[in-house]
């Protein structure tokens, strides 16, 4: 509230990116740094699955975490490596949940909160 004595504080770290993916967790949206970060160009996100630019040793992680995301609408924060165009790896931390806008059907909002560069 403005003016108030109690200013609003964030309950954690800010989001670095911003992504909605489809409930398969195919991109619909990625901003520019979450590109960056995954060291990929826009148009070879848009319509692929996340879980192809997942580390194949978590892919069956990702595939769980994505599946009790769907089931239950619960927000939960995943914890994986993609694989860079360079073959090289990048941990991320997202935050991920589910959103219903009226505008169409549910979606995955991923909020990548941290992030460890190769």
């Amino acid at each position: 509230m403005i003016g108030s004595p109690h200013p609003l504080r964030l309950a954690g770290p800010p989001a670095l990116a911003h992504v909605l993916t489809d409930l398969d967790g195919a991109f619909l949206s990625v901003d520019d740094t979450y590109c960056e970060i995954l060291g990929r160009e826009r148009a070879e996100l848009i319509g692929r699955g996340a879980i192809a630019f997942t580390n194949p040793a978590e892919r069956p992680f990702h595939a769980a975490a994505i599946a009790e995301l769907r089931e239950t609408s619960r927000s939960l924060t995943i914890c994986k490596s993609y694989l860079k165009r360079d073959g090289t790896l990048v941990r991320v931390e997202n935050v991920a949940s589910t959103v219903a806008d009226g505008l169409g059907p549910r979606r995955i909002e991923l909020l990548p909160v941290r992030w460890t560069p190769s």
